[in-house]
């Protein structure tokens, strides 16, 4: 299974590295995603089943492992690789840019509560990761 899982990351790296001439993804610390939700003995954590699972399930991607290989494969190919930090790219409008944590009303919708866009909210969070990177970009070739 390990051998199968490595194999298909690289394959998807490659395939983005080989495509794309710009990359920009999202610096996630994985280590804070997955801790524990057990707590303490006198402050017990609430739903540790289900952050134990989440946390299983986020492991099984192996973003880490991902992150570095697409990092080779985009110097392999010429591509750039650029990583930005994913704070409030969920709570920003990727029309106008206002910041609301209200806009995210549940896991899968954006609505703006000043513009009214409207649009999934990983397409929202996307868009802005990839305005955070070409800005990153820009300042860094200027």
């Amino acid at each position: 299974m390990a051998n199968i899982k490595s194999y298909h990351l690289k394959m998807v790296a490659t395939e983005i590295a080989k495509n794309n001439s710009v990359v920009v993804v999202e610096k996630l610390k994985v280590k804070n995603m997955t801790a524990s939700a057990k707590g303490t003995t006198e402050s017990p954590g609430s739903k540790v089943k289900q952050k134990s699972g989440l946390n299983r399930k986020i492991l099984l991607t192996s973003p880490y492992f991902f992150r570095t290989f697409l990092k080779q494969k985009c110097e392999e190919f010429g591509s750039v690789y650029i990583e930005v930090n994913p704070s409030y790219t969920s709570q920003d409008c990727s029309k106008c840019g206002h910041r609301d944590k209200g806009s995210r009303l549940d896991q899968a919708h954006f609505k703006c509560s000043s513009c009214g866009l409207e649009l999934n909210a990983d397409h929202n969070a996307a868009i802005n990761i990839l305005n955070k990177g070409t800005e990153r970009r820009k300042s860094e070739t200027l």
